[in-house]
């Protein structure tokens, strides 16, 4: 099976407190990029999913509405959501409340010491989940990648889902799923069926850099920093 489509399943805009790009920004660098299909994942609001969902036609790319749910064990990847999660809350409650929308739960950047799911996490929740973020291109992701792949390997077994984890709009498409299709259906039957890839890089020590300028920059300000330009 050739595994030619290509999906961003892990994208923070400008509704992000972290994040700068705008969501016309990330639709367009989707389309430079090849991203077929893109997963707007700003924490704990779908403001910008829901502005990508109206926008996305315009651009030639299939946008799945998301979040990045704050739980009481770490982060959690919301896939194909109609409304908001309340943050927050332990993690049956979070998945109880995916379930119920349809939708998919992604864990990211595990055993990242910023927000990620420990091993023992990642070990209670393997049979409520649906896939997990393997290769994180982050620098925090990418600690204890390796102790991740040997744990999901051994004891979970579940489907490789990649994003770039984009702040920046230089980081949105770097890294990405590979999948037979080029929809969002198609992608969603591949991770439910475990045919996913990883591609692309992890990001570079240039782009941490430049984030956490940035990041500096909106504080020292109020929340003024520009967007990003797009240097790659």
């Amino acid at each position: 099976m050739e595994l030619t489509g290509r999906a961003d399943l892990h994208v923070h805009s400008c509704h992000s407190p972290d994040g700068f790009a705008t969501v016309p920004q990330i639709l367009a660098a989707c389309r430079t990029r090849r991203i077929q299909v893109v997963a707007l994942t700003d924490h704990n609001t779908m403001a910008g999913a829901l502005e990508a969902v109206d926008l996305a036609g315009h651009y030639g790319v299939e946008v799945i509405p998301g979040e990045e749910v704050d739980t009481d064990e770490g982060h959690l990847l919301a896939l194909f959501l109609r409304e908001p999660i309340e943050p927050g809350r332990p993690v049956a409650m979070v998945l109880r409340e995916i379930r119920r929308q349809g939708g998919l739960a992604i864990v990211p950047h595990p055993m990242s010491p910023w927000d990620g799911f420990s091993a023992a996490s990642l070990l209670r929740w393997a049979s409520e989940v649906d896939a997990v973020e393997l290769f994180s291109p982050t620098y925090g992701g990418r600690l204890h990648r390796r102790k991740a792949v040997r744990l999901n390997r051994r004891h979970c077994g579940l489907p490789l889902a990649v994003g770039s984890d984009a702040h920046l709009l230089e980081h949105v498409g770097r890294s990405y799923t590979c999948f037979a299709g080029s929809s969002a259906a198609e992608l969603r039957r591949c991770l439910e069926q475990g045919l996913t890839q990883r591609g692309g890089r992890a990001w570079s020590v240039a782009h941490h850099i430049h984030y956490l300028q940035q990041m500096h920059s909106r504080r020292v300000h109020g929340g003024a920093a520009a967007h990003a330009s797009g240097w790659e």
